[in-house]
């Protein structure tokens, strides 16, 4: 069970690279913005960030953000000062919803 999750941990840190290296692209085909935005979950809890207050993980490919809410989502999670930066702005279309415990919530 715990290599199964470091293949999987490992494959979405390599879309992550690919991501990150190519953002002035498109996105390629294949990219995964959940399991980029679970890496990014994984690296915060891992640094031991809060994840209860919400944190914005930024980037997470060429037009996407991960964010985390409420679990279940309440209201305060629409308002913009609650959201990511880049999405407020305009900035990226997109956007990943992760609970603090790493449950995918919503991807638009």
């Amino acid at each position: 069970m715990r290599r199964k999750r470091l293949l999987l941990i490992s494959a979405a840190a390599g879309a992550l690279l690919l991501v990150l290296f190519r953002q002035q692209r498109a996105p390629e085909e294949g990219f995964d913005p959940k399991a980029v935005a679970l890496v990014r979950w994984e690296e915060a809890r891992g640094e031991g960030i809060d994840l209860s207050l919400g944190p914005c993980f930024g980037l997470i490919g060429t037009d996407w953000v991960a964010d985390v809410v409420h679990d279940p989502r309440q209201p305060v999670d629409d308002e913009p000062g609650n959201q990511c930066m880049e999405y407020q702005t305009g900035r990226v279309k997109h956007f990943v919803e992760l609970t603090p415990n790493g449950a995918v919530v919503r991807v638009k």
